[in-house]
């Protein structure tokens, strides 16, 4: 042996132990090297102790089925027939169909209106005819 070298024989560093030994202090070194390449300027906030504990916790896992997942995305469950192909016609809404009544009585009483005012080929409407002589065709008819 060699006297003052103060190192182990080349034995017993290629036991099993020591190569362990020397992979821990490899690892340790590593560490120490990254805790000192790390900046203390790190952002650091006030609920940061609380956000670890969270991130700790134990996840919920809750288990959940198809159909569980298939009635959120298709909305309440439909009750009643069910039809296929072509959809109904859109039915007039009850205030349309008032207005368009509207129009037409609009339009009845203007044609009305305009025949008064203008009589055809000289006769006279009844409205024309005064009432006494109205009487008397009535009686003569008698």
């Amino acid at each position: 042996m060699a006297a003052g070298t103060g190192g182990f024989s080349k034995n017993v560093l290629n036991m099993k132990f020591m190569k362990q030994a020397e992979k821990r202090a490899e690892e340790q070194d590593e560490e120490q090297q990254e805790s000192k390449l790390k900046d203390l300027s790190e952002w650091k906030t006030s609920n940061a102790e609380k956000l670890k504990q969270k991130a700790q916790a134990k996840p919920k896992v809750i288990a959940v089925g198809f159909t569980a997942l298939n009635s959120l995305n298709n909305g309440p469950p439909v009750i009643g027939r069910r039809t296929f192909g072509e959809t109904k016609k859109e039915e007039k809404k009850p205030e349309q169909e008032q207005e368009g009544k509207v129009n037409d009585l609009d339009k009845l009483w203007q044609k009305q209106k305009e025949e008064r005012s203008e009589p055809k080929s000289g006769k006279r409407s009844k409205d024309e005819i005064p009432k006494k002589t109205q009487n008397k065709k009535r009686k003569s008819t008698n």
